[in-house]
């Protein structure tokens, strides 16, 4: 699954013109040749992903979903799901200004029926490759898709969820992870607490923490705490640091 990713950013570099063809019409083939390209990789890598969850299931512990045997707590988690980093820096960001009064984990050890015990769940999720989660986040994912697929039961009925979708608009499926989380999420019985609130970075670093404190505000206020008069947007980055984004290249 790695190397279907890797060979769609590929595409992403700028590739050697025909200098006997027009300029637009490079750009038009090439552009062809991208979307074929993606499509093909886009249904190799899910079936890939597919075929390989289901060799692991039979290897693990079930991720069944039973409401009845969760024990119901007032438990508020936020899930981050990075590439870069950037996902993780603001979940320990909201994590901070809640007072510590919330648990923060890596998508990747998180289960299905994990969010039956909780009250309230914050995703922050970045998207990488072809419009996928990052790699960590492709077991829960596809374990979570899975459970919406095999049962039409409101199953995370009584969970309060809202997710934060980090991405770069200048591709076509922008921010595509995050939404398609929140959509399965709700479409599972969860209830959405905060409206899907994409991250936007391709105007750079500080455009996305804007909106990110704007989305955090909303956080802060459903959990019951006072916002901070500011938000420094130093807090957030160490200096130097890089930027996370979709890296989408279905256009």
């Amino acid at each position: 699954a790695g190397a279907l990713d890797e060979a769609a950013l590929a595409l992403r570099r700028p590739a050697k013109r025909n200098p006997s063809k027009p300029a637009v019409q490079d750009k038009d083939e090439r552009i062809v040749e991208i979307q074929k390209l993606s499509e093909k990789l886009k249904g190799d890598r899910t079936k890939l992903l597919l075929d390989t969850v289901r060799e692991e299931s039979s290897l693990r512990n079930d991720d069944s979903v039973n409401q009845e045997e969760a024990p119901k707590k007032n438990l508020t988690l936020l899930v981050y799901a990075t590439h870069t980093g950037t996902a993780l820096k603001y979940a320990k960001t909201v994590q901070k200004n809640l007072d510590g009064e919330a648990d923060i984990v890596n998508i990747k050890d998180l289960k299905v029926k994990n969010l039956l015990s909780c009250k309230r769940v914050f995703f922050i999720c970045s998207t990488f490759g072809l419009g996928r989660p990052p790699r960590e986040g492709e077991a829960f994912w596809t374990s979570l898709q899975r459970q919406a697929k095999k049962s039409n039961k409101k199953v995370l009925d009584g969970v309060e969820v809202a997710v934060a979708a980090l991405g770069n608009s200048m591709f076509g499926e922008f921010a595509a992870f995050g939404k398609a989380l929140s959509e399965t999420l709700i479409q599972l019985g969860a209830k959405q607490l905060i409206k899907t609130t994409t991250l936007n970075c391709e105007i750079g670093r500080k455009y996305q923490d804007n909106e990110f404190i704007a989305w955090q505000k909303k956080v802060l206020k459903a959990e019951g705490k006072k916002i901070p008069s500011e938000l420094m947007l130093s807090q957030i980055h160490d200096k130097g640091e890089g930027i996370e984004s979709a890296c989408c290249i279905i256009l």
